[in-house]
């Protein structure tokens, strides 16, 4: 029963691998699932500057439009990798959840962790008018979930 029981759970995580394993980070969509908030990446350009590790935007439910964000690396004596959204909210770090682990977005090329945290992006959101005026009773998280890519 034991041999069995691992011998489906290696076949799972080796088929989530393979899965994330099409998917880079520049091409990824993912949901905050209980905001429905969403984040599309897409590739970055050589206008960026060397410290921005992605671009993406970000739509909230019943808001029209999307906002432009991208995460750069500050400088400094603890650098980290810092998400900005424009015109909308202003959050802490960005970290990339993989499976248990807790990691840096830190390459333009990584793969699509299957989890991005946000540090901060639910209570920045319920402090944006905007959204609070068509989604009056909702709540939201930090953590987006992979969705897949197109």
């Amino acid at each position: 029963m034991i041999f069995r029981s691992a011998c489906i759970l290696a076949f799972a995580m080796v088929a989530i691998a393979a899965n994330g394993a099409e998917c880079r980070l520049d091409q990824a969509h993912y949901v905050e699932p209980v905001s429905g908030a969403t984040m599309q990446f897409h590739p970055t350009t050589p206008d960026l500057s060397p410290q921005t590790m992605a671009v993406f935007d970000v739509a909230l439910p019943n808001v029209t439009g999307s906002y432009a964000g991208e995460i750069t690396w500050n400088a400094g004596n603890n650098a980290r990798p810092d998400p900005s959204i424009k015109g909308l909210l202003d959050i802490s770090t960005a970290y990339s959840i993989d499976y248990g682990s807790v990691g840096l977005i830190d390459d333009r090329e990584m793969l699509a962790p299957p989890s991005i945290l946000l540090v901060d992006f639910g209570r920045a959101l319920h402090g944006f008018g905007a959204f609070l005026e068509v989604n009056p009773d909702s709540q939201a998280f930090d953590v987006f979930t992979l969705t897949g890519c197109p």
